[in-house]
């Protein structure tokens, strides 16, 4: 399987394959780093993303958040609803909020972009 992995198209969501071996003690630092600075600055935390990119976030928040953290985190994006995407603008409205946008292949959510399907306005 893993040589299978290895032998496909690098150009969508298989980049994670090589990933272990390419990130550096420079690369763990500097996600630390960014980490504590939205922990010191943001009460609200947004993960938006698609399908199973987003899952791996969930997973690991889960596994690693510390229960009295004072930065909320939100997930949004698995079905863009539009709705659902207007509350969570009017719920971050007077928080500190920092956005990440996940995906492992940016070519759905770029196609959703392009066919008009998603306005994300901040």
């Amino acid at each position: 399987a893993h040589e299978s992995l290895r032998s496909m198209d690098k150009s969508c969501g298989t980049g994670w394959v090589e990933l272990p071996s390419l990130t550096t003690k420079a690369d763990i630092q500097s996600i630390k780093d960014k980490a504590k600075e939205i922990q010191e600055l943001a009460n609200l935390f947004i993960v938006i993303g698609v399908g199973g990119a987003i899952n791996g976030i969930k997973s690991g928040v889960k596994l690693f958040k510390k229960h009295n953290a004072k930065t909320e985190i939100l997930f949004i994006g698995e079905d863009f609803n539009a709705k659902r995407l207007q509350e969570t603008l009017e719920y971050a409205k007077n928080k500190e909020v920092f956005v990440n946008v996940i995906s492992k292949c940016f070519g759905p959510v770029l196609s959703a972009v392009i066919n008009g399907k998603l306005i994300f306005v901040c």
